[in-house]
């Protein structure tokens, strides 16, 4: 469960609250991929491939109830269930001081539905990060190293530095069609792309992080979509008294992005 808040320049605004709850086989649960899986401190973790490869792990949804939602100090925000995908919550909401405006306290209610019991979670929202140097980083060389730097958020909270490549690759329909769970509006295509992320330490003073060219090149060149985005996340929770489950994760993360070209 992921409570987040997206300020990309000239793109989009609003906050993504997203929720799945799986069950996994002694087969699939291999598969499973850890939500909290960050970079230590330092460090950055690099994924590569289709989407399908780095999606959710192939769990089989649970229900945990027509809707959830998320107590904020400005009011509440739905997530609903997504009727082509069970066991998967979603909401949205481009209206001011929901999550990210921190710093702030949340707590996650759901009601239970025929899996899965009456949770409450709560989530911390650390105080707000300033990218100081966002302005300057519009074209990135992968081949050469990359430093971000800024100020602000609370000194005890980690940074989170992502980078984005996206690009669609025209598939025959016969393939797609095994895929697609809603009526296709444009012409068949599969999404490769590159995703990394990596955590540094804040400080009271703010701080810098240098991003290593070896991670920028795992990232494919940009020819439709990619971004840089930094920003702040909560302390991670886990609960295990969770009726129906054997653990519920949740977290909560502002970040601020720009559309950029990775060449």
């Amino acid at each position: 469960m992921s409570l987040s808040r997206t300020y990309t320049a000239g793109v989009m605004q609003g906050q993504d609250l997203r929720a799945t709850f799986s069950q996994f086989t002694p087969q699939t649960a291999g598969t499973f991929q850890d939500p909290f899986r960050f970079a230590s401190i330092g460090s950055c973790l690099v994924r590569a491939g289709s989407a399908e490869a780095i999606g959710p792990a192939p769990g089989t949804g649970l229900d945990a109830g027509p809707q959830i939602v998320v107590h904020g100090p400005n009011g509440d925000n739905t997530l609903g269930q997504l009727w082509y995908a069970p066991g998967q919550y979603y909401g949205t909401s481009s209206e001011p001081g929901g999550v990210g405006v921190g710093p702030a306290a949340y707590t996650v209610t759901g009601t239970g539905g025929t899996q899965v019991g009456a949770f409450s979670l709560n989530l911390d929202d650390p105080a707000a990060l300033t990218w100081t140097n966002q302005n300057d980083i519009t074209t990135v060389q992968r081949a050469s190293d990359l430093t971000v730097s800024w100020t602000g958020g609370d000194p005890g909270s980690n940074v989170i530095i992502t980078g984005i490549s996206i690009v669609y690759k025209s598939i025959g329909a016969h393939i797609a069609q095994g895929r697609q769970s809603f009526p296709l509006i444009a012409p068949p295509f599969e999404e490769v792309d590159g995703v990394f992320t990596c955590t540094a330490a804040n400080s009271p003073t703010g701080g810098q992080f240098t991003i290593p060219s070896g991670v920028l090149m795992s990232l494919p060149p940009s020819t439709q979509t990619a971004f840089l985005l930094l920003g702040k996340m909560g302390t991670p929770v886990r609960l295990t008294n969770v009726s129906g489950l054997d653990v519920l994760y949740g977290y909560s993360a502002t970040l601020t992005g720009k559309a950029v070209s990775y060449q």
